[in-house]
């Protein structure tokens, strides 16, 4: 099995840190500990811990540097310790120690991201959390052209050469679904493993992701992917020929003209409906950037071209509403049988790569 250390970003989570370390400890993993610059003492009480027991160190930053400095600074030092995949666990306590063996078993000797799936959800669930899992699902699927349960769950195993190697732009909480993207871009499987939802009251596990400032960051940064998948650039990362595959235009590399002729249609139909519905209301500036934005989202679940999502909205402002209910009503009826097969095909892909995370007997893993 592949050399695997576990890394614990640490940032003023003194009160759980050290029960996480001594859970992932207990699975049989070394234990790389980076503080981001903790006023707290947790930083302290790892020291004083790994001082009487061995299995872990700690790494100072000295000062808050956010997420993803932690993350790669304790990736470096895995490297250094020859460990091929590092397992990041958040410090908070929201992430089960016991679904470690199933990411273990998910692992190789070829790289592999496993990414953690909380399921299922509880009713108490935060909506705001939801919505904003949902929507960083759809946009990482959308880039990277591969389904992802829980883009944002912390809990993941990377393999460690292939994401030092990554040059991100994000240096905070979006680089988790960035470095995603990227690692798809690069040719790296993906698989998910299902993982407990455990949820803490916020004066136990108090998040410190930023509305004002790591909001923004996020969606610009998920936006950027996506227009890179779209346009198609070339050059900016290193792939494989199946990799580029997947994230140029289809309906330039597909030989099923026909489907990408409908979804090409699909987006039309859809800004030119629209875009001729806000005229009509004379909603003005404000209606017209919401049909643009359900345009570009439109587009990119169907993986239509936005050149005809463009040249749809466009139209609309000056066809008849008449016409473009018509319009709509016709492209959207052979749009979603598209749809509906591609989605087909993708979940039967899931399915297989799914099955790779059966537990199998300890003879069959050659234990």
């Amino acid at each position: 099995m592949p050399a695997v250390v576990a890394v614990i970003p640490l940032y003023n989570h003194g009160a759980t840190v050290l029960d996480v370390v001594r859970a992932v400890q207990a699975a049989g993993l070394d234990v790389i500990v980076v503080d981001d610059g903790s006023t707290d003492g947790g930083d302290h009480r790892v020291a004083e811990h790994f001082a009487q027991q061995s299995g872990g160190r700690i790494i100072r930053s000295g000062r808050n540097r956010g997420k993803a400095h932690a993350l790669l600074v304790g990736m470096d030092a895995a490297r250094t310790a020859s460990a091929s995949h590092a397992l990041t666990v958040d410090a908070d306590g929201q992430h089960d120690a016991g679904a470690i063996p199933r990411f273990l078993e998910s692992i190789d000797g070829t790289p592999v991201l496993v990414l953690g799936d909380r399921r299922p959800l509880p009713s108490t669930y935060p909506l705001a959390r939801l919505c904003g899992r949902t929507l960083s699902g759809l946009a990482v699927r959308a880039a990277c052209g591969q389904s992802v349960g829980d883009a944002a769950c912390g809990m993941r195993m990377y393999p460690i050469r292939e994401t030092l190697d990554l040059r991100c732009v994000s240096g905070r909480y979006a680089w988790e679904e960035e470095a995603i993207i990227r690692l798809a871009w690069r040719g790296v499987r993906i698989r998910q493993v299902t993982i407990p939802v455990i949820c803490r009251s916020r004066s136990v596990a108090r998040s410190h992701y930023r509305f004002g400032r790591d909001w923004p960051e996020g969606i610009a940064i998920l936006v950027l992917c996506v227009l890179m998948r779209v346009v198609g650039i070339s050059g900016v990362w290193h792939a494989s020929r199946d990799a580029k595959r997947q994230v140029l235009w289809p309906f330039v590399l597909s030989p099923a003209v026909v489907e990408a002729t409908l979804l090409a249609c699909f987006a039309l139909a859809v800004g030119t409906s629209l875009a001729a519905l806000a005229a009509a209301c004379q909603l003005g500036p404000l209606a017209l950037g919401a049909s643009s934005a359900v345009v570009l989202i439109a587009a990119i679940r169907t993986c239509s071209p936005l050149a005809a999502a463009a040249l749809g909205a466009a139209v609309g402002c000056f066809a008849a509403p008449l016409w473009a209910v018509v319009i709509v009503l016709l492209a959207t009826a052979t749009g979603l049988i598209t749809i509906a097969r591609q989605r087909d095909s993708a979940q039967l892909g899931n399915v297989a790569e799914r099955r790779d995370l059966t537990p199998q007997p300890p003879e069959k893993l050659g234990v």
